[in-house]
């Protein structure tokens, strides 16, 4: 940004813009539902349901039949469960991260380690009231901190370094 005096005046060379504010979190259902729109060859592909119909004989859907053994139809199904997996995920997301951020005090590589060590399955957080979740959060709070070194030891990525067998031989 540069500036030019004029007499009394100071003009500037740049403009301003208003501010943007973009919100990464939508709903985790209408994700997962746009997911299975965009996807929806892989859930016909995968859909092994009704492939034997019962009526006024038996029929079989072939083409399910097919699907259910061959490869793509089993990656469609894997896909599927994975698709699945990261909603029950954006699930719990939805629910945990107000309460570590009303609770907590804590940001950066400690906030993710200690979503590592503590973050609750779907099961529990559908089971409990509001009040036992906070009491989690603090109780899991409470021993973060009180082990926070080995915590963060345990999930640290980098590797010790250790000497090569060649680097201890003296040259002779």
């Amino acid at each position: 940004m540069r500036d030019t005096i004029n007499n009394d005046s100071i003009t500037r060379d740049t403009l301003a813009i208003e501010e943007v504010v973009v919100n990464k979190r939508s709903d985790a259902l209408a994700n997962f539902e746009a997911k299975k729109a965009y996807h929806k060859e892989i859930y016909s592909l995968g859909d092994d349901n009704n492939m034997i119909m019962f009526g006024l004989g038996i029929g079989v859907n072939i083409q399910k039949v097919y699907n259910h053994f061959s490869r793509r139809g089993k990656g469609s199904r894997r896909l599927q469960r994975q698709f699945e997996r990261e909603y029950e995920e954006d699930l719990v997301n939805e629910i945990w991260d107000p309460l570590i951020a009303e609770y907590t005090t804590l940001q950066g590589d400690s906030l993710a380690k200690f979503n590592l060590y503590s973050k609750p399955t779907l099961d529990f957080l559908a089971q409990c009231s509001y009040y036992e979740r906070v009491a989690y959060v603090l109780e899991q709070l409470k021993n973060y901190r009180d082990s926070a070194a080995i915590i963060h030891e345990r999930f640290d990525l980098s590797y010790p370094t250790h000497t090569t067998p060649h680097s201890s031989l003296k040259e002779e």
